[in-house]
């Protein structure tokens, strides 16, 4: 798939309330080497310079014009194109971030685990990606009923969270999922 850095930056403010409540369930942490992985045109990424000046600070995609947008503004980021499948640091992160980007790719069971790996120790993987109902990652492992009942329980959960308006609306249906990890 190809990005279109214009196109996704309409939409900047939309991606950056999940990626600033991210940051916020770190804590205070004190990371010096920080990779962004999917970090597209690098506005996100610059939020982690404001956070951690201290830090190196990497942004890490695949696209490359979603690259050359992020290195079109000068900022200490260095940015590296490659897959996230693909990718291994030289150094160990401190940090591993990435906000709306795991979603796009398959096999969590693995890519997970194999991102925690890099990590230095005591490091930090941190994600926040849409949460959806028909994800295989929760749901492939559950039989027919089990499924249903584990759906159900969610639904029930988000309505409290998400309640409908007097106008049977949602106000903001959009549904995020927030992974914190340590090593």
């Amino acid at each position: 798939m190809n990005w279109d850095p214009e196109q996704y930056l309409k939409f900047v403010e939309e991606r950056r309330r999940p990626a600033l409540d991210l940051i916020a369930r770190l804590g205070a942490i004190r990371p010096t080497n920080v990779f962004d992985l999917g970090c597209g045109a690098g506005n996100i990424t610059r939020l982690l310079v404001e956070h951690w000046p201290q830090a190196r600070i990497v942004g890490v995609d695949k696209d490359a014009a979603m690259l050359r947008k992020a290195a079109s503004t000068a900022s200490p980021i260095d940015w590296q194109q490659c897959d996230i499948v693909a990718w291994q640091p030289r150094l160990a992160p401190d940090l591993i971030f990435s906000n709306a980007a795991l979603h796009w790719l398959g096999d969590h069971p693995q890519l997970l685990p194999g991102l925690i790996a890099q990590l230095a120790e005591g490091g930090v993987l941190a994600v926040q990606m849409p949460s959806d109902f028909v994800a295989p990652s929760h749901l492939a492992r559950l039989d027919a009923v089990v499924r249903e009942q584990f759906l159900a329980a969610y639904r029930a959960l988000l309505a409290v969270v998400y309640p409908r308006g007097s106008d049977g609306h949602t106000l903001f249906p959009f549904k995020r999922l927030f992974i914190v990890a340590l090593r």
